[in-house]
């Protein structure tokens, strides 16, 4: 009996329990200890089982009987398998060869007691792991987008190679970060991006890539298929040419961009294009969506843009001017969610939010990482935990009091916020937040444009989701 890791799935040891995070599906399955002892004895490449017992037996100091060793491994592994995670087969060759995509949606994905996975999400909330690292390689950009937050004028600096490959092992080192994404600028525009990329999967992380696809290339696409899996998040604005060459400034970006989609479309490579609600291109939400789906590409569309990280707002300027745009903008963006909609009834009817709650995963789960190697709780936002030259990832991690101020925040901070009617469905972001209302000593404000528009989209989605019969 063989068994292979799939290339979406990867093992990590959070707290002393097994986490497997499947990155395809964006979800964590947890276990105890001594099942991370069995899992993280898989590989991506086929094992046989008696292979596997043997390295398994080390971990447990010979202790056990092997027969019995295998016999644990072989039912755990079948669950594994059961939930798509994990390949199987007879023959080496038979499983080396073939790429299964099955999973059993239908498997109730659970490894352990309701009372013991309480136990594990408590301790995660008090020491967080680190499980996500953005890594801005370079601000030069091929594209001058009117709406992005990077100053134009900043747009002329790399990351040294020996700062990058030093960053990917700190956060192998630190062993719970699974995803590794490079940004820019453009990050194709870096002379050694097809390095660093190599890099990365060599490391075994998941791998993902912010771009706006225009310098792709085929060799760029062959370090992308192999290994663990790679994904690739691409900026587009509209279908139409001329929209979204004005939104880019550069003629021709996309036919580019469309073009090189086509590629990792035909490579199998999973694709989610991103785009952000303006003014210009506030009435081609729909053929976005139409288009995505048409190749099996994820949209995440954002309902607006962020302030400029140097705290300027010229690029501000892009918004939907007429607020009321965003009523049928939101019935699209349910119209092409499946499940969207029960998700947000539920949410409608739930109780409104404890002014307890913590609001997203910044500096929770994750960090950003500058091209001068300032670190920050989020990408966008200028608040610097420190820099790599004077301090290390895991000292940040672990001992950062200002990254202990971001974790602190909750949803009382935001003392308008935390009153308001509608809070069960408003994203609220401490970064907007900051560069835009400059919060003072960690009391925030939402802009007003940000909360008007989710009275628009609250109303149009209490409508759609409550309301129609």
């Amino acid at each position: 009996m063989f068994y292979t890791l799939k290339s979406f799935v990867f093992i990590r040891n959070n707290n002393n329990y097994l986490a497997i995070i499947d990155t395809r599906n964006d979800t964590e399955i947890i276990g105890d200890y001594s099942s991370y002892l069995f899992a993280k004895n898989l590989s991506y490449s086929p094992q046989d089982i008696d292979t596997i017992t043997s390295n398994i037996a080390n971990e447990f100091s010979g202790e056990g009987p092997f027969e019995v060793i295998r016999r644990d491994a072989i039912d755990f592994f079948s669950k594994l398998v059961d939930f798509g995670l994990v390949s199987m087969d007879e023959k080496f060759e038979s499983l080396n060869k073939r790429l299964e995509l099955y999973v059993n949606k239908n498997a109730e994905k659970i490894l352990l007691p309701k009372e013991e996975l309480n136990k594990y999400h408590a301790l995660k909330k008090q020491n967080p792991c680190l499980q996500n690292i953005i890594v801005e390689i370079t601000k030069k950009c091929n594209e001058r987008c009117l709406h992005c937050y990077i100053p134009h004028e900043t747009k002329n600096v790399i990351m040294a190679e020996r700062d990058f490959y030093d960053i990917v092992d700190q956060c192998v080192n630190m062993g719970t970060v699974v995803n590794f994404r490079i940004s820019g600028g453009e990050c194709m525009t870096h002379p050694f991006f097809k390095k660093f990329i190599r890099y990365v999967k060599e490391k075994g992380f998941s791998l993902s890539v912010l771009t706006n696809l225009t310098l792709l290339d085929d060799e760029i696409v062959q370090i992308l298929r192999k290994g663990t899996l790679s994904k690739v998040q691409v900026s587009m604005f509209s279908t139409d040419e001329k929209i979204h060459d004005t939104m880019t400034t550069v003629p021709g970006s996309l036919k580019t961009t469309m073009r090189n989609l086509e590629k990792l479309y035909e490579a199998g490579i999973p694709v989610d294009i991103a785009t952000q609600v303006m003014e210009l291109n506030k009435d081609s939400i729909e053929d976005l969506y139409k288009y995505a789906d048409a190749h099996a590409f994820k949209l995440k569309c954002d309902w607006a843009i962020i302030a400029e990280e140097n705290r300027c707002f010229e690029n501000l300027s892009c918004r939907v001017c007429d607020l009321s745009a965003y009523k049928a903008i939101t019935k699209i963006k349910l119209n092409y969610m499946p499940g969207y909609k029960q998700e947000l009834k539920d949410e409608l009817l739930r109780a409104p939010k404890s002014e307890e709650i913590h609001l997203c995963n910044a500096g929770t789960n994750g960090l950003q990482i500058d091209t001068n190697l300032e670190i920050h709780p989020c990408p966008g936002w200028d608040f610097s935990l420190g820099n790599l030259r004077d301090i290390k990832l895991k000292d940040v991690w672990m001992s950062s009091e200002k990254l202990q101020k971001i974790r602190d925040v909750v949803l009382r901070d935001f003392p308008k916020c935390a009153k308001c009617d509608i809070r069960n469905l408003c994203s609220i972001c401490m970064a907007q937040a900051d560069l835009e209302m400059k919060a003072n000593n960690f009391t925030f404000e939402m802009p007003e444009y940000t909360c008007n528009m989710y009275k628009v989209i609250y109303e149009t989605i209490k409508e759609e989701v409550l309301d129609k019969k």
